[in-house]
């Protein structure tokens, strides 16, 4: 799944809270591209790339959490989901 995380603040620590809600649940964070938002020194949006599936319950829980927080300037953006390769 790849998600856009956009952090309240520019602060010591945020990011690691953020991330420690996907931790809470075992949910395994594959890359995390920080990128530069137009026009606002210093501030980003984070893409996510993570194992798991948006309609796993652990996942809904996470981006809820993540939604009804502080942290997050907005809440979090599913921009692709994909099912588990299978063989």
């Amino acid at each position: 799944t790849c998600l856009l995380l956009n952090v309240a603040r520019d602060a010591p620590g945020v990011l690691h809270e953020v991330l420690g809600y996907f931790a809470a649940k075992k949910i395994n964070l594959a890359v995390i591209y920080p990128c530069p938002m137009p026009r606002l020194d210093w501030e980003y949006t984070f893409l996510v790339e993570l194992h798991g599936h948006h309609a796993d319950a652990d996942f809904s829980n996470v981006l809820d959490l993540l939604s009804a927080s502080n942290l997050c300037a907005s809440p979090p953006l599913v921009i692709g989901s994909y099912p588990r390769a299978t063989r």
